[in-house]
């Protein structure tokens, strides 16, 4: 009778982490891959004689493809990003089509920035 009760309650505890594991992957799924609910950090051309950005040093060959060297950065919803064109959101953040959401340069957070 003992062993018949163990064995009951081994199959609820699995009956309960598959119906878990279950929940947790429709939660996911409709979250990031439906509502595409996060976000992405996007990098855009910085003038630095007229604002504060973000500066990399490229003369080692660090940049990423984009290869800039003076950037701001955004951080854009993921169901915006696809209303951005191939190479860069600059348009639709400035123009307000895409919830865009600017990142400031903080020295203090050991952040290397123009002087602007």
């Amino acid at each position: 009778m003992n062993e018949d009760n163990h064995k009951s309650e081994d199959k609820k505890s699995i009956f309960v982490f598959i119906i878990f594991l279950v929940l947790v992957i429709v939660f996911c799924f409709y979250k990031y891959i439906y509502k595409k609910d996060y976000l992405y950090m996007i990098e855009l051309p910085c003038d630095s004689t007229s604002e504060k950005c973000f500066i990399r040093d490229c003369s080692q060959g660090d940049c990423p493809p984009n290869n800039l060297s003076s950037y701001k950065k955004y951080f854009i919803k993921a169901y915006d990003f696809k209303k951005c064109g191939v190479d860069s959101c600059l348009d639709e953040c400035l123009a307000g089509n895409a919830d865009c959401k600017k990142i400031e340069c903080d020295e203090s957070s050991n952040d290397s920035c123009s002087e602007k």
